[in-house]
């Protein structure tokens, strides 16, 4: 072997080796790294656009997110307001969401499985990075969006290998694209579901561009969600204020 022959061959094991060494788990740190790793919560402001059928309504929206599990969007839009609460206590997350009327309606229990902060990227990483009973597979290099992006996916562990645990477990599965450059999220893909019927898939994708810095913590200032492939929340965030962790 000629001695290019050997540096040819000597670049190929190291490419190799990178490609082996790209896991999941290292991503999201990574990923995590880059969004700002102390964060422990978020509160943001701003505009939003709700969109349903024939409804158009534009307004403003605030929003909490936390590292326990609590999460809440508030949109005043017009003459209405909608609501969406969740919550983890003891382990169990659950969560709620207000009509234009005010009135309150219990999320299903296999609604409530996939991440809470949506629309904060950094504390949903955080949750996944920080959380050993979930399984977190690198997929592949991709296009999103027109972005090159490394795809990731999340799910819970199944507590046995029943049918019915390893489908309980691919409910909860989430698909996370981060920018392969930055490794900040363009996208996250997950499903709903009606309320009586699980096993009927609902896809949502939460787009995420824009993004901008507060206190060492990045957070994107267009958040974008849609269900079924059609635009149905667009936010756009004025004011992003974040928790951190004490460097002591």
């Amino acid at each position: 072997m000629n001695r290019s022959s050997s540096i040819a061959f000597a670049l190929l094991i190291v490419a190799a080796g990178s490609v082996r060494a790209q896991t999941g788990a290292t991503l999201l740190a990574g990923s995590l790294k880059s969004l700002g790793s102390r964060v422990e919560g978020l509160s943001l402001s701003g505009a939003a656009e709700f969109m349903a059928g024939a409804t158009d309504e534009a307004g403003s929206f605030t929003a909490q997110c936390a590292l326990n599990g609590n999460s809440q969007v508030n949109l005043q839009l017009g003459e209405f307001s909608r609501a969406e609460t969740r919550q983890t206590a003891a382990g169990t997350p659950s969560g709620s969401w207000t009509d234009e009327q005010g009135i309150s309606h219990a999320m299903a229990g296999h609604n409530v499985i996939t991440p809470a902060s949506w629309f904060c990227p950094a504390v949903m990483i955080s949750d996944i990075v920080n959380n050993p009973a979930l399984s977190v597979k690198f997929v592949g290099q991709e296009s999103k969006n027109g972005k090159s992006v490394d795809h990731v996916v999340v799910s819970a562990l199944p507590i046995d290998s029943t049918s019915v645990q390893m489908w309980m477990a691919s409910l909860s599965q989430t698909d996370i694209f981060l920018d392969s450059s930055s490794l900040l999220p363009v996208e996250i893909d997950f499903n709903v579901h009606p309320d009586n019927n699980a096993a009927v898939n609902i896809p949502v994708e939460i787009r995420f561009s824009n993004y901008v810095e507060s206190a060492g913590v990045w957070q994107p200032a267009t958040i974008e969600k849609y269900l079924n492939s059609t635009l149905t929340l667009a936010l756009q965030t004025s004011s992003s204020t974040p928790s951190l962790a004490s460097t002591n």
